[in-house]
């Protein structure tokens, strides 16, 4: 069972502010408003017992001067009487008149008309008055002293002035205890009303102090906490405990605890959603890379054996006909780069190479690239604008594959006789170069215009005999847009598309071709103490054919290794001139390779080519950054090939 105490304090808990508040403002107030009104009502009784002693001291005092002027009227009638002064009856006829109207105010004075002294000192007054007034008129009419009337008088003056002395003593001594009665009430008085001060000061300060206290304990306290669990609510840190309440603060509190327990439960999620999705990522990542590897490595076999029958001397029909597989091939590996390159730019994860580049040059070099496209279509291609010297910051590489993939469009998809033109120019306010490519081709349909970046939508060329596959034009922009800059086209029926790249101007940088990446070939460790045996690590039979191919008719020696370990082993041994080293090793792979090559003392001067079909960011700069003098993307490039080995058996002679 609750106690007093404890039901107070959970009524306390639980009231509205609003209540808390008036009790802890209005407490103290009620008691000083309610000590002002007590000491007012005691002030004003106190005034009152002032007024009242002092009309009974005035009544004092004219009793105390009644007494007087009675013995002087007594005296003043009988000197007349004994003397026969004239004189003394005057003085007499003047004291008579004060005391008949101080006995007149004595009977309707309100605060001494009370009391049997008050009745026999008007009753014994009148009396006196009214001898004394016979004795004189007696004086008056004959001789003094002879008239036995008179003596008579004098003796009833005696005894009535007896009984009116003993009235007005008793009067005086009623009067005075009153006068002591209202003093009593006065200091009385006086006293309370400095009490009810002290106890409505005393009342009021403690009621200040007990209203700070519950202030700061019932509702600062609290809202400080509810503070600070909103700011923990706001870095999603666990909120602070609050004790229970239902008023405002508690119904505020509960809500952020709501809020914070749901958002928890949120964050839970997202991080299971994210963990999911980095799986997911992790596990698209690593599809790409299989796929990539088991797509390019027939296509290696493809190439790699067609490039080599190209050497051959073949007749005609033949040269055609490898020119045909090459050329398919080539065809095929570019659609599969450009939708790996679009997963990659998607994901933000493309791996560029960002240094100055001389616009003019890789623009001139793209044309002539496609110059032979463009006359076997009877296509011209013009290049205008400024001569070399704008500099743009960006990926030789990349801006190279955009021009190529515009170029290609506008050649593609003119008309016979038509023309290309590459305009260059920088922009307005100096911070970018528009590199943009004119067709005179058909144009597209406004109701087509939103569909151009979509991958493998290919318009209304999807029902023509153009090759194709719809995803240069979103490579393209999503290069534009890695690099820091755009992809914009305006197109008009009837009378061409342009195509406009917008790219980041490099103002303080070189244009004379000089790259800030990093140089393709070359090892620091090439001091020609190796021997011409290259050492191949390779477990897939056609990319073993292909390289004993192309060694075939040069001085290397090849040495397989079909495992990764058993090419650690050959190396210590051969001490080769080159490795080649496949990813997809059977028990090692071929990072590890690396890494263990590397590390050894013995073959760590060694150089070492890695070869296979990685898909991640920033694959080349790790390999290299691991010691590899380069990394050959598969399928692989004969030619290519043939220029490492070249170098590194111009470093070892």
């Amino acid at each position: 069972m609750r106690s007093p105490l404890q039901w107070t304090v959970e009524r306390w808990s639980d009231a509205r502010l609003l209540t808390k508040s008036l009790l802890i403002v209005g407490v103290p107030v009620l008691a000083l408003i309610v000590t002002v009104a007590i000491s007012l009502g005691l002030q004003g009784r106190e005034s009152s017992y002032r007024t009242t002693a002092i009309a009974i001291n005035a009544d004092l005092n004219s009793s105390q001067q009644a007494v007087q002027s009675f013995y002087e009227a007594d005296s003043f009638v009988r000197g007349s009487v004994t003397t026969g002064d004239q004189s003394s009856l005057r003085s007499f006829d003047t004291v008579v008149p004060t005391l008949v109207g101080w006995l007149g105010a004595l009977r309707t004075e309100p605060n001494v008309n009370e009391g049997r002294a008050v009745t026999a000192v008007m009753t014994d007054g009148h009396h006196e008055i009214a001898v004394l007034d016979e004795i004189r008129r007696d004086a008056a009419a004959g001789p003094p002293g002879d008239s036995e009337a008179t003596s008579v008088l004098v003796a009833r003056d005696d005894v009535s002035m007896g009984r009116l002395q003993r009235a007005l003593q008793s009067l005086i001594a009623e009067q005075s205890a009153a006068s002591l009665l209202q003093r009593s009430r006065i200091v009385n008085a006086q006293d309370l009303s400095e009490w009810f001060l002290i106890a409505g000061l005393a009342v009021g300060v403690l009621g200040g102090v007990l209203g700070t206290v519950l202030l700061s304990t019932s509702i600062v306290r609290r809202v400080k906490l509810v503070g600070v669990n909103a700011q923990r609510f706001l870095v999603s840190q666990p909120l602070e405990e609050i004790p229970d309440s239902e008023d405002e603060i508690g119904q505020l509190s509960d809500v952020i605890i709501t809020a914070g327990s749901l958002l928890a439960e949120r964050n839970r999620e997202i991080a299971a959603a994210r963990d999911d999705a980095l799986a997911a990522n992790q596990a698209k990542d690593e599809f790409l890379s299989r796929m990539s590897h088991e797509l390019r490595t027939p296509l290696t076999a493809i190439l790699g054996f067609g490039q080599l029958l190209q050497l051959e001397q073949l007749g005609d029909e033949d040269r055609e006909s490898v020119d045909h597989i090459v050329r398919a091939g080539e065809h095929l590996l570019s659609l599969i780069n450009e939708v790996l390159d679009i997963a990659q730019v998607t994901q933000g994860r493309l791996d560029l190479l960002f240094e100055t580049v001389d616009v003019d040059a890789v623009v001139r070099e793209a044309v002539a690239l496609m110059g032979p496209a463009a006359a076997e279509r009877g296509v011209t291609i013009d290049v205008v604008g400024p001569a070399a010297g704008l500099a743009a910051l960006a990926d030789r590489q990349r801006l190279h594959q955009i021009l190529l993939n515009l170029l290609s469009n506008a050649i593609k998809y003119n008309r016979p006789t038509g023309s290309v033109t590459v305009a260059i120019q920088p922009e307005h306010d100096g911070d970018g170069i528009d590199v943009a490519v004119v067709d005179t081709g058909p144009g597209i349909e406004e109701s087509q215009l939103e569909r151009v970046f979509i991958p493998f939508d290919r318009l209304s060329a999807a029902h023509s005999t153009i090759e194709g596959t719809g995803v240069g034009l979103p490579l393209a922009r999503a290069l534009s847009e890695a690099m820091g800059g755009t992809l914009t086209f305006r197109s008009e029926v009837g009378v061409g598309s342009t195509f406009t790249i917008q790219l980041v101007r490099d103002v303080k940088g070189s244009t004379a071709g000089e790259p800030r990446g990093r140089p393709m070939v070359g090892h620091p460790n090439g001091d020609g103490r190796h021997g011409r045996t290259v050492l191949y690590a390779e477990n897939d039979l056609a990319n073993l054919r292909i390289l004993q191919r192309v060694l075939r008719h040069r001085p290397e020696l090849l040495q397989v290794a079909v495992q990764g370990q058993s090419c650690l082993n050959l190396a210590r041994q051969l001490d080769p001139a080159l490795i080649l080293v496949e990813l997809h090793l059977p028990d090692i792979r071929g990072e590890e390779v690396l890494h263990r090559l590397k590390a050894d003392p013995l073959t760590a001067g060694i150089p070492v080519a890695v070869f296979g079909a990685e898909v991640g960011p920033g694959r080349t700069d790790q390999l290299v950054q691991a010691g590899a003098l380069t990394f050959l993307p598969a399928p692989l490039d004969v030619r290519r090939l043939i220029a490492l080995l070249d170098q590194v058996g111009d470093a070892t002679t």
